[in-house]
C-alpha cells in the first residue's frame, strides 16, 4: 500500500509538472515537486523492503523519482537569482550583424525588440 501511495506521488508530480510546461509557468526552483519526489522515493523504498508485489510498485515510483531528480539537477539554469526578465531595459552593445556591418544597441531606443541567441557555428 505504502509502494502504491509513492507511486500515485510521483505520478500526479510528473502529469503536474509537465503541465506547467506549455505555459512556461515551471518555477525556477520546483522546490515542492521536488519534496513530493522525496517522499515518493522514500515510499518506494518502503514498498521496496517490504517485498513481494509492493516491491515491483516500489521500484516503480523510485524509478520515476530518481529521473525527475535526474533531469532537474542536468538542468541547464545555473544557481542563483535569473536577473533579466521581459520588459528590462536592453543594456548597451555593438555586434556585427549577419552582412558584417556593426550595430549597436542605443539605435534600438525606445522600439520594442526582440533579441534571439543562437549557440553553434555554421
Amino acid at each position: 500500500m505504502v509502494a502504491f501511495l509513492g507511486l500515485l506521488i510521483a505520478a500526479g508530480t510528473w502529469l503536474w509538472y509537465l503541465r506547467l510546461i506549455p505555459g512556461e509557468r515551471v518555477p525556477d526552483r520546483p522546490v515542492v515537486h521536488q519534496a513530493l519526489m522525496g517522499a515518493s522515493l522514500l515510499f518506494g523504498a518502503v514498498g521496496l523492503v517490504a517485498g513481494g508485489g509492493e516491491a515491483i510498485i516500489g521500484v516503480a515510483a523510485m524509478i520515476l523519482s530518481a529521473y525527475f531528480f535526474f533531469l532537474i539537477a542536468n538542468a541547464l539554469l545555473p544557481p542563483g537569482e535569473i536577473t533579466v526578465s521581459v520588459g528590462d531595459r536592453l543594456p548597451d552593445f555593438a555586434a556585427l550583424d549577419d552582412d558584417g556591418a556593426p550595430v549597436e544597441s542605443q539605435s534600438w531606443r525606445g522600439r520594442r525588440v526582440l533579441l534571439k541567441f543562437y549557440r553553434g557555428s555554421w
